[in-house]
């Protein structure tokens, strides 16, 4: 969904060769009308309202890679959240690029990145939820099942070392380590106990159908405080495509369960879909029900309902059971 609207092309010999620059700007904003349910994943109004980011994150941010020569580039990407409505920008105590800071390399060797970016298990596993963890509704979120965000630290990590390899015969492994020195732990407090953190991820593609696992090693000795993980797999029958995934995330407090999903296209421009998850320490289940259509590739409009069972409710503390979402989404 992020699209160039500038591209800057800079030419300069160095050393007999010429190098390519390129610079993106980028980003995504998404207004809707929606009701929460007022609990700890989704938060919120729970009185309908208009809101920011119901679906996805707003975001902007700039991208940019150098060609070095020998099919080698050097990498960076900058990317911040922020609130349309209010023009707020940054998120999660962080004022500044408080999604994506890193630079790196790439080439024939796979890809290396140095800085803040998305966990391994956030990278690998998102595609397996078919509505991509809506920040409303989200049948995962509600019952405490998002590898993709996990309660303990959320969805990105600081001072990360990640290394992707390039894909062989469909199989394609990811990697990442922060030094126990730059681990930060639950809310982002910096623990008394830190570990260093290994993290490891792997897809696998075969035609229509695709898999997924990755883990987490805990980030400090704190009790209730363990590793996380999950596993996801898809099909696409043509028709339609479904996904299973199982998550177990850091705290004892927060589960571990399944959840499986359909999604329907209806022509060109809309499609269908829903999801359902169970938490089984918690006992607990939640449910999606999603929609959207595509004006353009660029711009859309969605329409998202949530529901959960008494258990997910006393789980999550929620005031309300249900939730829902209208809104429109652009990208640049």
């Amino acid at each position: 969904m992020k699209k160039i609207i500038m591209t800057v092309l800079l030419g300069a010999c160095a050393g007999g060769a010429a190098a390519q620059s390129n610079v993106v700007i980028y980003g995504l904003m998404d207004v809707g009308f929606a009701q929460r349910d007022g609990g700890r994943y989704e938060g919120g109004i729970t009185t309908p309202t208009l809101v920011n980011n119901a679906n996805n994150s707003s975001r902007w941010g700039i991208k940019g890679s150098e060609d070095l020569g020998g099919g080698m580039k050097a990498n960076f990407a900058l990317e911040e959240t922020f609130k349309p409505l209010t023009g707020v920008g940054g998120a999660s105590g962080i004022v500044g690029f408080d999604r994506q800071a890193w630079v790196g390399l790439s080439g024939d060797f796979g890809q290396v990145r140095m800085g803040r970016q998305a966990s391994v298990i956030d990278q690998v596993l998102l595609q397996y939820d078919l509505n991509y963890g809506a920040n409303a509704t989200s049948a995962y979120g509600n019952v405490g099942l998002q590898a993709i965000y996990d309660a303990a630290y959320g969805t990105r990590r600081s001072a990360q070392l990640q290394y992707w390899t390039q894909p062989i015969y469909g199989l394609s492994i990811q990697t990442g380590f922060i030094d126990k020195n730059d681990v930060l732990g639950p809310n982002s407090v910096v623990l008394k106990q830190p570990d260093n953190v290994y993290q490891i991820g792997a897809n696998y593609v075969a035609g229509q159908f695709s898999a997924g696992a990755a883990y987490e090693s805990k980030h400090g000795n704190v009790p209730g405080l363990g590793a996380n993980w999950g596993a996801g797999a898809k099909y696409n029958f043509g028709s339609f495509v479904t996904s299973i995934n199982y998550y177990d995330n850091a705290l004892n407090t927060d589960g571990k369960g399944y959840g499986a999903g359909v999604l329907v296209p209806i022509g060109a421009s809309v499609n269908v879909g829903a999801q359902v998850a169970h938490n089984t320490l918690a006992k607990a289940t939640a449910w999606e029900l999603f929609s959207n259509y595509y004006l353009t590739k660029r711009t859309s409009f969605y329409a998202l309902y949530g529901g959960m069972d008494n258990n997910a409710a006393i789980y999550d503390k929620a005031a309300k059971k249900n939730s829902f979402a209208l809104g429109m989404v652009t990208s640049f």
